[in-house]
């Protein structure tokens, strides 16, 4: 017997609903490949994921994937709100609800909520210490960041 792992908000005694639904390491691949390339079939995503070799998204090592493992993955997208779906002939054509961004977004949301208690100074000043790590200057690059943002540039 295997044990399904709970998600984070269960064990830090979260009761609100996330707003991002979980989603499973396939799910995350799958949508990665609906960010670069929309308007695909189920046939046309299966050719673009990752075999055989290291998902760039769960950097863990993935398998041939099966057309109906492709399409029951599309599908759970597709309920969850996260792909949009359009009947062409006999086939679906899918293509990311959400972008990438607002993913990132609605994980953070959850994670600020769970995590730093709706505290959004924690949030943002763990971010920036994790990423500081990698790029000394990455004050100058936020402040930009937030300067386009508040311009609607972004």
């Amino acid at each position: 017997m295997t044990l399904k792992p709970k998600p984070l908000r269960s064990w830090l005694g979260g009761r609100s609903e996330p707003r991002c639904p979980d989603l499973g390491p396939r799910e995350l691949e799958t949508l990665d490949v609906l960010w670069r390339d929309s308007g695909l079939s189920a046939q046309e995503l299966q050719g673009r994921l990752p075999a055989g070799g290291r998902s760039a998204i769960t950097s863990t090592i993935t398998s041939t994937i099966t057309l109906s493992t492709v399409q029951s993955t599309l599908e759970r997208l597709y309920r969850k709100g996260l792909a949009h779906r359009d009947k062409v002939g006999r086939a679906y054509r899918y293509r990311a609800a959400v972008t990438r961004a607002e993913m990132i977004s609605l994980m953070l949301q959850d994670m600020s909520r769970e995590i730093g208690g709706g505290d959004l100074g924690a949030m943002i000043s763990g971010f920036a210490d994790f990423v500081a790590d990698d790029d000394p200057d990455i004050e100058r690059k936020l402040t930009q960041v937030l300067e386009r943002k508040e311009a609607g540039d972004e």
